[in-house]
């Protein structure tokens, strides 16, 4: 009888678990955010000032609200790119982050212009997240690093606002480019939203995790459902 109560309480009282995958270009800021988590809810040390790129994932358990959010955070070099499509099946929410000042700068690396580079890594998952009724939440990170002085490229106001309004429209317009391109795409209707956070000085950390967290309950709350 002990042994039944208490597996019935273990279950009673068992957690749900939302997945979280973590995506974006090298060096975008991923890890910083989820050292950042680690060091506000798990008391952590929090991220050094020089965090090497992530070869293979970093994972995170976050205790939230009578609930577990794990992230998993996946190198964004192109050779690691091919494990993004293996984990979003489980995930529960699509997390995508951009690093705002090479955003506002359109910088040029290997890859090509900075904005080309984010939109092609990005709709070949959107396509995937949207056939599945995944939400995205795409994060403008490293909001701290936006200088007045900084030169950009097509954006008249250089502030966090600024440049998440341009992230939003701009991916907006080019996912509608996309869909004329490929009619395979036109029944698709992304559910994404854009927010920013500086990981350095914790600003916007707590909405992000919270938002987080609001999305991956309400997802898997509409798969359970009858």
């Amino acid at each position: 009888m002990y042994h039944l109560l208490a597996g019935l309480y273990a279950e009673v009282t068992k957690k749900p678990t939302y997945h979280v995958l973590l995506v974006g270009l090298k060096g975008a800021g991923k890890t910083w955010i989820l050292e950042k988590f680690r060091e506000i809810y798990c008391d952590g040390p929090g991220p050094s000032a020089r965090i090497a790129p992530t070869v293979g994932q970093n994972v995170l358990n976050v205790q939230y609200k009578r609930s577990i959010v794990h992230f998993w955070d996946l190198g964004g070099a192109a050779s690691m790119r091919s494990l993004w499509d293996e984990y979003l099946p489980d995930a529960h929410t699509l997390v995508w982050v951009i690093d705002a000042p090479r955003w506002a700068q359109n910088s040029v690396d290997a890859e090509g212009p900075y904005r080309d580079a984010v939109c092609t890594a990005l709709f070949h998952l959107v396509q995937d997240a949207a056939a599945r009724n995944l939400p995205i939440l795409v994060v403008a990170a490293q909001l701290d690093r936006l200088e007045p002085n900084l030169p950009t490229d097509g954006i008249e106001h250089i502030s966090g606002a600024g440049v998440q309004e341009h992230i939003y429209t701009t991916l907006l317009k080019r996912w509608a480019l996309l869909v004329e391109e490929d009619t395979s795409a036109a029944t698709l209707k992304p559910d994404w939203d854009v927010v920013g956070v500086s990981a350095a000085s914790s600003d916007g950390m707590r909405v992000l995790l919270d938002t987080i967290h609001a999305r991956a309950m309400r997802f898997a709350t509409s798969k359970s459902a009858p």
